[in-house]
């Protein structure tokens, strides 16, 4: 039997930033949308970019390697995990990132789990209120 606990005791979760697409530039930082976050990866076939020199700015928004990124809004519940060759990258608005607590829960099995096809049906359910 797996022990539950709440979420928030294995991972810092984290909301993404409402940046302008005006401020678009040709490279830099990473936004990471919500169109992004794909059924168990992130995909990335249209950048977009903010200026590098605003890095301290945004630095509350930044991602790492291996943080566990999830769809807050649209298709409720789809989750990806950042690769290396994607930063720096920033979050934008709903899209949150789980930055998974140094040994409070394997971080492959926490993507397996939301991934899972329970996980993506409950948190569809939720955001329409179905759920108790």
């Amino acid at each position: 039997m797996v022990d539950k606990v709440k979420l928030g005791l294995v991972a810092k979760v984290l909301n993404g930033y409402a940046f302008k697409s005006k401020e678009y530039v040709d490279e830099g930082i990473r936004i990471v949308r919500i169109t992004n976050v794909q059924k168990g990866q992130i995909k990335d076939d249209d950048p977009k970019f903010i200026d590098i020199y605003r890095l301290n700015e945004f630095s509350r928004y930044m991602l790492a390697q291996g943080d566990i990124l999830i769809s807050l809004t649209g298709n409720v519940g789809r989750v990806g995990v950042i690769d290396e060759s994607m930063l720096p990258a920033a979050l934008n608005q709903r899209v949150g990132a789980l930055k998974v607590k140094s040994g409070k829960v394997e971080p492959n099995y926490l993507f397996h789990v939301l991934n899972s096809e329970t996980f993506e049906h409950d948190a569809i359910k939720n955001s329409k209120g179905l759920l108790s």
